[in-house]
């Protein structure tokens, strides 16, 4: 029964982990890039929510103008950075965009200071069934989360502007001679993942209760390993399939973080998430080794 209770009270994180890895897989589908931009969006998004729930605008249009918001960021970074580098290696973007999510971390600092901010858009208030105690929020993260996984797969299944995507990502040079404009399709995923990352940031607001610069940092790694055991690059006629395993690896890397928090060592945690990627890594290698050499 304990066990039972905490594996649904690290639904929150789960889901935060498995919204971002969504977005990190979508961005390097389509434009080939790993946005670690998308970790400092992360920040920014709580922030605006909190500022506008201050204000006293209802939950839901405060994240929706933090969608905006960070929408616009993100394809203002992609127009003016990583459009200029596209033409270098991959690495030179890895190494551009890091190093850019560094710069709007500390200039963030700079003007928020590093100090924690309180957020009070959190839901109080919990559902009992039997030994059961789900909080509100912990139903609302899983509901959007099962969401997510629906309406993705549909999305990029049987869509018209889905299967563009899919192409875009598959094969850019042939889509181009079809005629479509595959910078609007990039843009578009860049508003898509900033929405997606918006919304994780408003998973924190509701469970947690305070926040600050560096909050988007070790969440954004976590996603990260989420996303490469979900199948980060996979884009070869299985687009559809990556966006939801994106999805159930960032949800799986939240489910054992809070096993080794609880039975292992809190201290660990980071150690035991690394070392299940580089045995994932590793396993998949010797996959396609073998199947190369068959």
């Amino acid at each position: 029964m304990g066990l039972l209770n905490g594996l649904i009270d690290s639904l929150e994180m789960a889901s935060i982990y498995a919204l971002i890895a969504l977005a990190l897989t979508l961005g390097a589908n389509i434009n080939g890039v790993i946005n670690f931009i998308l970790g400092p969006l992360f920040v920014i998004s709580i922030y605006l929510i909190s500022f506008f729930c201050d204000l006293k605008l209802p939950i839901v249009i405060s994240i929706l103008i933090a969608m905006i918001i960070c929408g616009v960021i993100n394809v203002f970074i992609k127009k003016y950075v990583y459009d200029l580098i596209a033409m270098h290696s991959g690495m030179m973007s890895v190494i551009v965009s890091l190093g850019l999510s560094f710069i709007i971390q500390d200039l963030f600092v700079m003007i928020f200071k590093a100090n924690p901010r309180k957020l009070f858009c959190n839901i109080k208030g919990a559902y009992k069934f039997a030994f059961l105690e789900i909080n509100y929020a912990e139903l609302i993260c899983l509901g959007v989360f099962l969401l997510a996984i629906i309406i993705s797969y549909i999305f990029m299944r049987y869509v018209r502007l889905g299967k563009i995507i899919r192409a875009v990502s598959e094969n850019s040079e042939s889509t181009a001679l079809m005629g479509i404009d595959n910078n609007k399709i990039i843009n578009l995923i860049y508003i898509i993942c900033a929405g997606l990352v918006a919304i994780a940031g408003s998973f924190f607001c509701l469970s947690f209760t305070l926040v600050d610069p560096f909050s988007g940092n070790m969440i954004l790694m976590r996603a990260l390993i989420g996303a490469f055991i979900g199948g980060l690059g996979i884009v070869s006629g299985s687009f559809s399939k990556s966006v939801v395993n994106a999805l159930c690896g960032g949800f799986l890397v939240g489910i054992i973080e809070f096993l080794v928090k609880n039975y292992v060592s809190v201290e660990a945690s980071d150690v035991i998430l690394f070392l299940v990627l580089a045995i994932y890594l590793f396993a998949n290698n010797q996959k396609y080794i073998r199947r190369d050499l068959n």
